[in-house]
C-alpha cells in the first residue's frame, strides 16, 4: 500500500511577499526538479500552495477574517478566492509542462463547516493524478462571516480525515529559510511539548507567517504525522526527507 505524502509550497518561497502579485520565479524555476521523479510510484500525493502576495494582499485588503457587510467587502471575498487560485495555476502550469498529472482542487469546494470531503481526493489519486490544493477564504455557518483556511489549515483537515487510512503519512512545509532558527542555529529536531514564541508581525501574512507553520506542525505531529519544514531551494531536499536524513526542522511524536 502507498504511503501518503503531503508537500506545501509557501506563499513566501513562491512569491515576494513585500510586492502584491510578484512571483519568486528563481523558485519556480526550480519545481519541476523538487518532486522526485518516482514519487508517484511510492506515495500518494497532495500538494498545496500558500497564498503569499496574491491572496494574502487581497485578504488584507477585504479585511478577512471578518464580517462581511457591503457589496465592496463581497467583492473582496471573490478577489481574495480568485488570487489563491492564480498562484495556484501559476504551480499547476509549470508542474503540467513538466509532466506532473496535476489537478487542481479548491478547498472551498469541498469543505462543509471545517470538515472536507476527501472523496474527490480518492478518486484522484486512484487514477494516478496529483491533487493541487490551496489556502481558501471559507465560508462559515454564521450569515456574512468569512474565515481563511490557509494551506496549513487545510492539510490539518484533510490528513485528519486520512490518518485511519495510510501506514504512514508525511507532511513537508518548503518556505524561503532553512528551518526553525533559534540564536542562529537552525533547530533540526523539536518536540511537541516543547514552547516556542515567534514574532509574527506581518503586513501582508494574515495567516500568522512562520508561527503558524508551527502551530500546525505540532498539530500534525500529535497525529502520528511525520512533519518537516525545510528550504525549498534544495533540489534533492524532498527526497533527503523521505529517506529520513535531518533536513530543515523534524517535528518529533
Amino acid at each position: 500500500m502507498k504511503k501518503l505524502l503531503f508537500i506545501k509550497f509557501g506563499g513566501g518561497i513562491l512569491t515576494d511577499k513585500k510586492k502584491a502579485y510578484t512571483l519568486n520565479h528563481k523558485f519556480i524555476d526550480l519545481l519541476p526538479k523538487i518532486l522526485p521523479p518516482d514519487l508517484l510510484d511510492r506515495y500518494n500525493v497532495i500538494l498545496g500552495t500558500g497564498g503569499g502576495s496574491f491572496a494574502h494582499y487581497e485578504a488584507k485588503q477585504a479585511k478577512i477574517p471578518g464580517h462581511v457587510t457591503d457589496r465592496q467587502g463581497r467583492v473582496g471575498v471573490g478577489k481574495t478566492h480568485l488570487a489563491a487560485q492564480k498562484l495556484q495555476s501559476i504551480v499547476a502550469e509549470r508542474l503540467l509542462e513538466s509532466g506532473w498529472p496535476i489537478f487542481t482542487v479548491s478547498p472551498s469546494d469541498l469543505m462543509d463547516g471545517k470538515r472536507i470531503d476527501i472523496s474527490i481526493l480518492q478518486h484522484l489519486w486512484r487514477d494516478g493524478l496529483v491533487p493541487l490544493v490551496h489556502g481558501d477564504v471559507i465560508i462559515t455557518e454564521q450569515l456574512s462571516q468569512f474565515d481563511i483556511f490557509s494551506t496549513e489549515k487545510i492539510a490539518e483537515v484533510i490528513l485528519t480525515e486520512c490518518k485511519n487510512k495510510y501506514p504512514k503519512i508525511t507532511a513537508i512545509f518548503l518556505t524561503d529559510v532553512t528551518g526553525i532558527v533559534k540564536d542562529g542555529t537552525v533547530l533540526r529536531r523539536i518536540d511537541t511539548k516543547d514552547k516556542l514564541d515567534f514574532d509574527t508581525n506581518s503586513n501582508i501574512d494574515v495567516t500568522g507567517g512562520m508561527a503558524e507553520k508551527v502551530r500546525s506542525a505540532f498539530a500534525l505531529a500529535a497525529m502520528d504525522v511525520d512533519v518537516t519544514i525545510a528550504s525549498g531551494f534544495e533540489t534533492d531536499v524532498i527526497e533527503r526527507i523521505l529517506n529520513g536524513k535531518l533536513v530543515g526542522t523534524n517535528f518529533d511524536h
